[in-house]
């Protein structure tokens, strides 16, 4: 089943962006079967915060498009069933000198949203995390930029 966050079941797409919106990294990951979009979200959002752990980053934002998963990060007393991951993921969160969960709608990262796409139409399934933004989205990476700037 495919979720508009989610393409190929679940798949996890990071785009780590410094304060002009230029991307510094980006990464893409199939993830195991999940058997709901919360438990994807939730194992996506698990792999970005360890991602940028490796990569030392200490200050981060973290975008999320489901509205669920940013309610059991904030209200993780709610979701019993999830209560070990979601502890894992915060613990982990908590070695950022700076961490922010942020609530964004789907369209505002649209190229996170291209990258994920990809898994399934040109069934790119390699996982990898790499410097700067995938050459194939250039155009947009720079577009998104401009725009973000000016707003």
């Amino acid at each position: 089943m495919e979720h508009p966050e989610f393409s190929w079941r679940a798949n996890s797409t990071q785009i780590a962006r410094d304060s002009s919106g230029l991307p510094l990294f980006h990464s893409r990951r199939a993830l195991p079967l999940a058997p709901s979009a919360f438990e994807a979200s939730s194992y996506s959002l698990g792999w970005a915060v360890s991602a940028l752990l490796d990569l030392r980053v200490k200050r981060v934002i973290l975008e999320i498009s489901s509205p669920q998963t940013l309610d059991a990060f904030m209200n993780p007393q709610s979701y019993p069933n999830a209560a070990l991951v979601i502890s894992h993921i915060l613990r982990s969160m908590h070695s950022f000198d700076q961490c922010q969960l942020l609530d964004v709608s789907l369209g505002v990262n649209s190229l996170a949203v291209e990258i994920a796409t990809s898994v399934t139409k040109d069934r790119r399934l390699q996982s990898y995390v790499a410097k700067g933004g995938p050459l194939w989205l250039s155009s947009l990476l720079l577009s998104e930029a401009r725009n973000d700037n000016l707003s």
